[in-house]
């Protein structure tokens, strides 16, 4: 089994956003606001200020995709209103706000200006496994080292990452260097959530981590 990733195709949409709608955990986050994904996406492909992730698992001539990252460049105003109450999960949000033609995501002129300037902003809007292959650690690696190769030429100030739907993900993002917002309840609270079964909901009120 090869795993690699690559940018993500017209033809990917469909796919790629089925995978988060039916995640058991991130899908209800969205709620009818799950029906405007595919065309958010499908609308800001190919724009400066969207980068996205297509993972794939190679057997021999069969590829398939286990999972997708998607990260969008955002102003200012719209990181405040993400970090003040009452707190939203962004990610429905984006994809509402890009379909009625209220998007908070930069434009090909402000990324450059921005990335010459002080610096961006960017939002990690999904990074999400497949839960078949979820368990198997090798897979997260891809997403981390990914990250890292596709972001290269950028000037960051901030970058939120996709809100944990588990914590087994939230610790690999602990343990990759992520920090985790000082408003939040410690990530000692989440594990032990974890051991209670209760990790859901104690997650409802999203956990916004930056790196």
């Amino acid at each position: 089994m090869a795993l690699r990733w690559r940018p993500m195709r017209p033809k990917d949409v469909p796919e790629c956003a089925e995978i988060v709608t039916a995640h058991a955990v991130i899908g209800p986050r969205y709620g009818h606001a799950g029906r405007n994904l595919r065309p958010a996406w499908m609308r800001l492909l190919g724009c400066e200020a969207m980068t996205t992730a297509v993972f794939e698992v190679t057997r021999g001539a069969r590829v398939m995709i286990v999972g997708v990252g998607v990260g969008a460049f955002v102003p200012d105003g719209f990181i405040r209103e993400l970090k003040s109450a009452p707190h939203f999960w962004f990610g429905p949000e984006l994809a509402n706000r890009v379909v009625v033609r209220n998007s908070p995501v930069l434009s090909n002129r402000e990324v450059r200006d921005a990335n010459s300037g002080e610096g961006l902003k960017e939002l990690v809007w999904e990074s999400v496994i497949r839960p078949e292959f979820a368990a198997r650690t090798e897979i997260y690696q891809l997403p981390g080292n990914t990250c890292v190769e596709m972001r290269r030429g950028y000037r960051f100030k901030e970058m939120i990452t996709s809100q944990a739907e588990s914590p087994e993900r939230l610790q690999w993002a602990v343990d990759a260097g992520i920090l985790l917002g000082p408003r939040l309840r410690p990530v000692r609270e989440i594990f032990a959530a974890k051991r209670r079964g209760t990790f859901r909901a104690a997650s409802r009120g999203g956990y916004h981590t930056s790196a």
